[in-house]
């Protein structure tokens, strides 16, 4: 809710400075521009079944019954089970019966900023640098054995629990941007290439009010990062709005293939987002005001 709002009010202001700056003027030649950014942002599916609870960090490293601690000062691990059949399963013996194979994120604002370099008032180059923090959440299954003299699993006997993700992600872009057309809004294209960096936050899975943490413990006790650089390209356009002399915005969509450091094998996926920028003019000079020609 409080990401929505946000989103409306900056709309808001940005489209209420636009139209009480008629006096606009459009700059030209070469110059910095540096803008902030806001965007919505769609990520990929593919690397959100990292948290499954199936890979690096299993959730047999945490309530399965034989297992073990790395650390042999933590004894944590081995008493998860043992807690979890007594207190949630009234005594039996229970065992997971399935994963989520098609875990999510949910959609996200992104926040950053961008600094271009005009070469001419058309083309200009650009670094574009923005920040989110992806969820994802889903249930997997769990089998009470309360009955182990039958062949069938009953559905009464099945528990559903909750597993979740949580991630720091960073995009930054280098490319270059196109402005078409002479008016004060004018359409835009541009294209680059895209290096990203995922850092691994949380992996919880939550069993009748006991959240456990599934991130691998090896990796917990060494301080081994989850997550690394990836690389891909981007391509996408939007408006470019001129108001108050220096000042302008641009509302656009970018769309992505992307490969991050995360789930493997690593795969290039499609992603998009739909950004705002507000951005100002650093040491441009204004574009001439052409004289009208006198007709004799």
């Amino acid at each position: 809710m409080l990401q929505r709002k946000t989103k409306i009010y900056f709309l808001f202001i940005s489209f209420l400075l636009l139209f009480i700056s008629s006096d606009a003027q459009v700059v030209s030649g070469k110059g910095w521009n540096f803008a902030v950014n806001m965007g919505y942002y769609f990520p990929d599916k593919y690397n959100a079944n990292f948290y499954n609870g199936s890979g690096r960090n299993s959730i047999d490293n945490v309530i399965n019954q034989n297992s073990v601690s790395y650390n042999p000062d933590d004894v944590y691990y081995n008493n998860n089970y043992q807690t979890l059949k007594e207190d949630v399963f009234g005594g039996y013996d229970f065992e997971v019966a399935e994963l989520p194979q098609n875990m999510r994120y949910n959609n996200v604002m992104s926040y950053g900023f961008n600094i271009r370099y005009f070469l001419s008032e058309y083309i200009s180059l650009f670094g574009d640098f923005n920040v989110s923090k992806l969820k994802t959440v889903d249930v997997f299954t769990i089998d009470v054995l309360k009955n182990r003299s039958i062949s069938y699993i009953n559905l009464d006997n099945i528990y559903q629990a909750t597993i979740a993700g949580e991630e720091d992600r960073m995009n930054f872009n280098i490319g270059l941007q196109m402005l078409l057309g002479n008016e004060r809004v004018r359409p835009f294209i541009e294209g680059g290439i895209n290096l990203n960096n995922v850092k691994v936050k949380k992996n919880q899975i939550d069993i009748g009010g006991y959240v456990f943490d599934i991130f691998n413990p090896e990796d917990k006790y060494y301080n081994i990062q989850q997550g690394g650089i990836g690389t891909g390209i981007f391509a996408g356009g939007g408006l470019k709005l001129f108001f108050a002399n220096s000042y302008s915005i641009d509302f656009g969509m970018n769309f992505f293939m992307s490969q991050f450091k995360l789930l493997e094998p690593y795969k290039y996926q499609s992603e998009k987002i739909i950004f705002l920028r507000l951005g100002i003019d650093l040491k441009r000079k204004k574009a001439e005001e052409t004289p009208e020609e006198t007709v004799e």
